[in-house]
Formats: C-alpha cells, structure tokens, sequence
C-alpha cells in the first residue's frame, strides 16, 4: 500500500472435487472369445474415490456388472475389472463411475470392448530407390486384429541370427534404410504389432547393395559394349545404301532383253524386220528341227488374203542330197529357194513376182 510492501504468512488451500477420468477418450479394448482381460479405470479425484460402478452396454440391454468382479486399488484412484467375454453378445462398451466424498462423477470412462487378436501379416513388400546404401522399404498393412497396430522392422546380416537394428512406423509399413554397407548380403523382416502380439514376419532376403567402384572393375566388357554398337550400326548403315544404290541403279536401267521384247511387241505386223537373235524359244519343234539340221531355212508364205497357204523349203546342204520338192497349186510353179539371211516371217510375196 502507500506505506510500503511487506510479505504476509502464506496460506495453503486444498480444492476438492468430484472424480474425473484420467484420459478423456474412448479407450479400445481387444479380447477373443473367452479371454480373460484386465480392465483399469484411472480417475483423478480429490479426496479419493470411495465406490466405484461399472456398467455394460451392447446393442440390444445394459447391465450393471456386480461388485465381485471388480477391485479398486488402495490409493483409491484406479479400479480394475476383469472381463471373460463368452459370446458375440459379450462385446460392447463397459462404462466405469466413481464416487467420492465430494460428489459422483459427471462424464463415465467409456471402454469398447472388441473381438481381437494379433494382426496379420503386411503384404506386397517392395524395394524402391536403392542406391549402393540405402534403400526405402514399402508394405502394405494388413487386418489389425481390431486393436490399434504398429509395423516393426527388422535388419540381419546374412550369417546373423541378431538383428542389425530395428524401425519402428506407426502410420503405415514405410521404412527408410540408409548407411548400408556394400558388398554385403542382409535379410529384412517387417512384422505388424498391436497389444495382442506381433504377426508373422515378411522376409526379404538377399538384399545387397553393390559398390559401383568394384561393379566396374569386374565388367571387362563394359567399355568394349559401345564400341561394338557403334561398329553394328555402322555396318547395318552401309548394307541399307548399297541396297537402296542397287534398287535404284535397276529401275533407272532396265534390262535389254525387257527392251527388246518391248520393241517386237510395238511393231505391226506389216513391216519386215531383220534381227541377229533367234525368234523361237527353246523347246518348240523348229529349233529341235534346226538342230538337226542346221542349213535346212524354213519359210512360210501365204497369200495376202490368207485363203492359201503354203510352205516351201530347200536344202543348202551337202552335195548328193536332193531337194525337198513342196507341192504347189495349178496355176503356180514350183521354185527353188535359195536361203540368204535369216528373214522374220511376215506377209509374203506374189510367187508371180518371184
């Protein structure tokens, strides 16, 4: 005040009130059929519980659970309950009260009471982005066994029966392996865990991770591989031009037996033509015929209106052989030939004007 400050005797005061649970969420109890689980109810009450209540609530009745099958601890702040569940009825929520000399308590502790067990194994482990070490390890989670659950990691040597050391993730299966040394061989293990236990692991075995200094060092060949595609391709280049010269070169010269069956086809039938090549094929009767004998020339004549044809041929042969005499119409006489050049059939002559 206006005269000063001064300290006056200190007051100790004590505020009391009615319990109140210790942690203000539904807590998730997992049991299979005809386990046993103990139950703990942690309030905060000032001064400490006397009674407590419990109650069971499922979908269809509410119970109050008898007063034998529950204890409370000494201090007064915690009260367990062991609970058997027998049937599917037996699973449900279990709510606990406490009481005090101040008042009861307002908000109950709720617990779900869950059919569970441990969880199943994870499933499709996969590496990715490995590096000489490190290496990111991914699962997928399987059934929780209907408790919360964690994911556990396990690294082993490949002699070793001690693990390396171990990751633990508790979102999902993730885990991210790093100082790995190279050249050695390991074994990973990825376990799921909840308050039941731990499923079977997932084993990843003979995972190494190589170092590239000796990865090089024993590929011989590795610097011989470009060289030898360069060499394949080269050689695969020059094959498609000649190829393509040689297509080219054919269409722009086209052969000359081409050209002259050409020619003969283009020339009408009226005009004479000489020619050095042979005009019968091989295999027709003439040219068995010549090659008999070779100086016998045939010829074949006829008249212009095609209404008489007839043909005539002599020998230019050896002397003593006689010649072939061709009958001859009526009104014509019989004339001796004498062979020349090789003629091209054609339209032929007036025997009048020879």
């Amino acid at each position: 005040n206006s005269e000063g400050e001064t300290l006056s005797n200190e007051l100790s005061f004590r505020v009391q009130y009615s319990p109140t649970c210790r942690y203000d969420r539904i807590v998730v109890v997992g049991a299979s059929r005809g386990e046993s689980v103990d139950i703990a109810c942690e309030i905060e009450a000032d001064p400490p519980a006397k009674t407590y209540k419990w109650k069971f609530n499922n979908s269809g009745e509410t119970l109050e659970v008898a007063s034998e099958r529950f204890a409370r601890t000494s201090n007064g702040t915690t009260s367990v309950l062991r609970y058997t569940p027998v049937s599917e009825l037996d699973y449900g929520s279990l709510s606990c009260w406490a009481i005090n000399s101040v008042g009861h308590q307002i908000s109950p502790c709720i617990f779900q009471v869950v059919a569970a067990g441990k969880p199943y194994s994870v499933k499709n482990c996969t590496l990715s982005n490995q590096t000489t070490s490190s290496v990111e390890v991914y699962c997928l989670p399987g059934f929780d066994g209907g408790l919360p659950q964690y994911f556990l990691l396990e690294l082993y040597s490949a002699n070793s029966a001690v693990p390396r050391y171990n990751i633990t993730a508790n979102d999902e299966p993730y885990f991210y392996l790093s100082n790995l040394e190279p050249d050695v061989t390991f074994k990973i293990s990825v376990f799921a865990v909840n308050s039941k236990g731990r499923s079977q692991g997932v084993i990843l075995e003979e995972v190494t991770f190589r170092d590239p200094e000796k990865r090089t060092a024993s590929d011989g060949d590795l610097p011989i591989s470009p060289l030898l595609g360069i060499v394949i391709g080269a050689a695969f280049t020059v094959i498609v031009v000649v190829m393509l010269i040689i297509i080219r070169v054919r269409k722009a010269h086209p052969q000359p037996e081409a050209l002259y069956e050409q020619k003969v086809v283009g020339i009408p039938h009226h005009h004479n033509m000489s020619s050095t090549k042979p005009l019968l094929r091989s295999g027709s009767p003439r040219e068995v015929s010549d090659e008999r004998d070779p100086d016998v020339i045939p010829a074949k004549y006829g008249s212009p209106d095609g209404a008489s044809d007839k043909q005539i041929g002599t020998v230019n042969g050896p002397s003593g052989l006689p010649g072939t005499n061709v009958p001859t119409s009526p009104n014509r006489t019989q004339t001796t030939i004498v062979p020349q050049n090789w003629i091209s059939p054609g339209p032929a002559p007036p025997m009048d004007s020879v």
